[in-house]
């Protein structure tokens, strides 16, 4: 794949995942406003729930073991039994989700005592994310086949509508929380029920609106017999460790959110919200490139081109090194204006909750290099079907994880909790990095090195620039602080750093600005 091929399905995705994390924190914005802390923390736990069996049997896992397969098949298999993989992988995971799905409504009450204990000394909280756990449980079967569909049209070079369809799941929400909690109301525990309802709609319709792309792509499903197909059995095989691999990062989570629970009302919601803030560039940037890349990554290593490999893996980190640096800079800038923005209002300002979100948000901002890099790290050993490094790397993420959360947890509270998770991260991709040469041989690490101390300066200088145009904006408040004013205290500083970036890119030679504005310029 050419750099500004790769470039513009980059841009593709990103836009369409811009639309759709803008929308995200949209529902959160709501979510935020007509919730107290004790409501939002059950919700959350509700939908942390299904959403981690999401990544061990759905979106994580389910792509790492399709997309190599199907396009192994589409190099080396007929039409035919290319249409008879898709069928027949659409056959068994909609029966195992379906499996997976029904027993987490009948143990719901179990599985919420084991992952939000501290829920015990408070019954109504643990009634209300019981029945949101069950509601919220049918989720799962359509995020699988919404991911099936993904990883299909991904191995063919399809990317637009696979990632506009959370966008449209955000819709969804959003129209739920406009239109259906009011009618569910007047009591809080009443209305989020409308919440759940807009979940599961929104995620019917992400499985629908990937629909027409196979037809653009000629793709069909052939129904034969799933359990005689080599090709499920291969996709099944690489499942496996993907998903132990993944099913530890989101048992980090649930450990953070065990622990959480027992802190009282809020921290679960100042953690999910500050989540939501750094997740916002890796989504838009980091998750773009890597859905680019490990469609590319498994062509190569289907070729065996492992230079071609190797190379293709330095450009794609040059490009994540550069934006998470600058996205972690200036979250740990600007965070307190973005969540004075997005956040306060309603019932979120009324329980004080912005500087306890942002003293999150710089915890875990300070980990956006790892969580980058990871991201694409892992997608170069899934390309070679290597599941099980990921996995030992994963493994000691996980036990350094829980560890640093009960010493950090005593003297930081639940933001020692997201530095936990930073400092893990850190951990999980200098493993990677080292056993990454057994693969494809040696990477220039000096250079490496060089590249992130230049972008560190950059990304410093853009912080500073950012603050020292807050801080003036700041001064002639006069107290004032309506809509216009928090518009203007993030998009002008915002604007400010931006500048210093794309002055310094040019002055200090960071070109990896330069291939995004060609393919702009192309289209």
């Amino acid at each position: 794949m050419k750099k500004h091929h790769f470039a513009r399905n980059v841009v593709v995705i990103g836009a369409a995942t811009v639309f759709s994390r803008v929308l995200g924190v949209v529902r959160e914005i709501f979510v935020f406003k007509f919730f107290d802390p004790w409501i939002t923390d059950a919700f959350f736990v509700a939908l942390r729930i299904p959403s981690t069996l999401r990544r061990l049997f759905a979106e994580g896992a389910l792509s790492s073991g399709v997309i190599p397969v199907f396009s192994e098949w589409l190099k080396n298999k007929t039409k035919k039994e290319q249409e008879e993989l898709a069928g027949s992988l659409f056959i068994v995971f909609t029966g195992i989700l379906s499996l997976v799905t029904l027993a987490g409504v009948v143990f719901s009450p179990l599985i919420v005592r084991i992952f939000a204990m501290g829920f015990v000394h408070d019954p109504a909280k643990m009634k209300l994310a019981v029945g949101l756990t069950r509601a919220l449980f049918p989720f799962l079967i359509f995020i699988g086949l919404a991911s099936l569909f993904a990883g299909i049209l991904n191995a063919k070079k399809h990317f637009f509508l696979p990632a506009l369809g959370p966008a449209v799941q955000n819709i969804a929400f959003i129209a739920a929380a406009v239109f259906i909690c009011p009618v569910l109301g007047p009591l809080q525990t009443d209305m989020v029920y409308g919440l759940a309802i807009g979940v599961i709609a929104g995620v019917i319709l992400q499985v629908l609106i990937q629909i027409p792309a196979f037809r653009f792509s000629d793709v069909r499903f052939s129904f034969g017999n799933p359990l005689k197909n080599k090709g499920v059995k291969k996709v099944l095989l690489l499942m496996g460790p993907a998903a132990w691999g993944l099913g530890i990062m989101q048992i980090n989570l649930l450990v953070d959110q065990f622990l959480a629970s027992w802190l009282g009302d809020g921290p679960i919601s100042y953690l999910y919200a500050a989540t939501r803030l750094y997740q916002l560039p890796i989504g838009i940037f980091a998750v773009s490139v890597s859905t680019v890349a490990f469609a590319h990554f498994s062509e190569l290593a289907a070729e065996k081109n492992i230079a071609g490999l190797r190379n293709s893996l330095v450009y794609t980190l040059r490009q994540i090194i550069f934006v998470m640096l600058c996205s972690g800079f200036g979250l740990i800038a600007l965070g307190v204006p973005i969540i004075k923005l997005l956040f306060e209002y309603g019932r979120f300002s009324l329980n004080g909750s912005t500087m306890p979100t942002y003293f999150a948000l710089v915890a875990y901002s300070v980990g956006m290099l790892a969580y980058g890099s990871c991201i694409i790290l892992v997608r170069v050993y899934y390309s070679m079907k290597d599941m099980v490094t990921p996995v030992r790397c994963a493994c000691i993420s996980l036990i350094s994880n829980v560890v640093l959360n009960l010493i950090l947890i005593v003297p930081m509270s639940y933001a020692g909790l997201a530095l936990a998770t930073s400092i893990s991260a850190f951990i999980n991709m200098f493993l990677l990095f080292y056993k990454i040469r057994e693969k494809i041989g040696r990477i220039d690490y000096p250079s490496m090195l060089k590249y992130v101390y230049k972008n560190i300066i950059l990304g410093s200088l853009m912080g500073l620039s950012g603050i020292a145009m807050y801080k003036v904006l700041v001064r002639f408040e006069s107290g004032v602080t309506n809509i216009m004013v928090k518009f203007i205290n993030v998009f002008l500083p915002f604007g400010v750093a931006l500048a210093v970036v794309f002055l310094l890119a040019r002055v200090m030679r960071i070109k990896e600005l330069e291939d995004v504005i060609k393919s702009l310029r192309r289209k």
